[in-house]
């Protein structure tokens, strides 16, 4: 039984994770999150809730189950949709167009508020005014230097990021690079 409640634990992990909810939260008035992303993904959250909510820890899955089915609920009664974004992924051109490489995770960048501005992450990296990827070290280590190296107004950080994800490269090769590398060996 422990293997099969593991593998189901796994299964409800990687469904909250893929799950577009992850990156962008409605808030309601009383300024509780809730665990839907956008009207094109209703459905999908829907289904999710519904395969999820079992599998999870019975506070976390009443908090979750409340805040998904409060919003739900206020998109059943057409009321309009409250937005707080705290996070955006940037993905490289052809990103969804190819299951090639299989690593290709690693050339997403997010955009995240982190308190004291918005950063622009990759990995455990962080873009900084110069254009260059520094380690982002611990919150207690961060400095008035570090966060004015490092932390942008929300529209400079997604700018920066459209503007950098196309040229990350790993292993020396950009994304394009990489697919066609690939490409040419298989």
């Amino acid at each position: 039984m422990t293997g099969q409640w593991e593998h189901l634990v796994a299964q409800a992990a990687e469904a909250i994770k893929t799950t577009p909810w992850k990156r962008t939260d409605f808030v309601d008035e009383d300024g509780n999150h809730d665990y839907m992303a956008s009207e094109d993904y209703e459905a999908e959250a829907r289904a999710v809730l519904a395969t999820v909510g079992p599998l999870i820890a019975e506070d976390t899955r009443e908090r979750m189950v409340a805040a998904a089915g409060a919003a739900l609920e206020r998109i059943d009664r057409g009321e309009p949709r409250r937005l707080a974004v705290s996070e955006y992924t940037v993905y490289p051109t052809g990103y969804h167009a190819t299951e090639i490489p299989s690593d290709k995770y690693h050339f997403v960048i997010t955009v995240k508020d982190r308190g004291k501005g918005w950063a622009v992450c990759w990995m455990s990296d962080v873009l900084n005014r110069s254009g260059e990827w520094e380690w982002e070290m611990q919150p207690s280590s961060r400095d008035d230097d570090f966060f004015s190296r490092c932390r942008f107004t929300e529209e400079e950080a997604k700018r920066l990021a459209v503007e950098a994800v196309d040229k990350l490269a790993i292993n020396g090769r950009t994304f394009a690079e990489a697919v066609r590398w690939v490409r040419e060996r298989t």
